[in-house]
């Protein structure tokens, strides 16, 4: 059976529903970063963001991903991304999505960048496939625990 993957700008009722479903690893990150419920991180995510989407599944929203610019003095751009359990299922679906917004965001920003819970495997096995490069684990985020900083520079993506 085939599964109707699409791409569209996210909204609120999106966030609210990837909240309500959000993946175990994700709850733990966004709680350990910025001690934030997973509906405070999912609808600030997509309200801050230059670009958010939702990854749909036959209509479901399973992934929200976006980029948000960094200050005026710099052209950071912070990647992240929130998914539920449904997002594993489809994820071999999702990867060209995903390749095609890093490169996108590369060409928007002179860096990419952003931290990932040092416990959160599914995010850094992915993050590695793209090409981001990691420091090593460090306390980070209101509750101290480790995180690691993963990075790129701007430019073109050949994955």
């Amino acid at each position: 059976m085939s599964v109707k993957i699409t791409i569209e700008p996210a909204t609120l009722a999106h966030a609210d529903y990837i909240a309500a479903h959000m993946r175990k690893s994700d709850v733990m990150e966004v709680g350990a970063s910025h001690a934030h419920s997973p509906r405070e991180a999912a609808r600030a995510s997509v309200m801050v963001s230059r670009f958010a989407f939702a990854g749909m599944a036959d209509g479901v929203p399973v992934y929200l991903f976006g980029l948000r610019d960094g200050t005026a003095f710099n052209r950071t751009g912070y990647v992240w991304g929130l998914g539920t359990d449904e997002l594993l299922k489809y994820s071999k679906d999702f990867w060209p999505a995903s390749r095609n917004f890093i490169a996108f965001c590369r060409g928007q920003s002179d860096r990419l960048e952003n931290y990932v819970h040092a416990e959160n495997l599914i995010s850094i096995r992915w993050l590695e496939k793209l090409g981001f490069k990691f420091e090593e684990p460090a306390p980070w985020g209101v509750r101290g625990e480790l995180f690691m900083r993963f990075w790129m520079e701007g430019g073109f993506l050949n994955v």
